[in-house]
């Protein structure tokens, strides 16, 4: 006995399910791919700003003996980034240790 099937038999009707069911599932699984990049990307974009360091050093936290002895100097450099040629007592501090004191 040979069995013939129709092209309109079960077989094919369950094969075009499973392919919109793949179709389905692959267009939803690309979008939580691309949330999860976004998300990812933006994380990491927000993060970035907390990983670099500021070239900025605040010279009025520097004292020269007392607190009023040089405040010429630090005023000068406040106000137009400049700073009086001289010696000036500075911490070399690294993660909140102390490594030396120099003036």
């Amino acid at each position: 006995m040979i069995l013939v099937q129709k092209p309109n038999s079960v077989s094919s009707r369950c094969k075009s399910a499973i392919d919109l069911y793949r179709g389905a599932f692959m267009s939803s699984h690309r979008t939580v791919r691309l949330f999860a990049l976004n998300t990812l990307t933006f994380a990491i974009l927000t993060a970035s700003g907390f990983a670099c360091a500021d070239d900025y050093f605040n010279l009025s936290v520097l004292e020269t003996g007392t607190p009023l002895e040089n405040t010429g100097a630090l005023e000068a450099y406040l106000r137009h980034n400049d700073l009086s040629p001289g010696r000036y007592l500075t911490s070399i501090v690294w993660d909140r240790d102390r490594i030396d004191k120099r003036i």
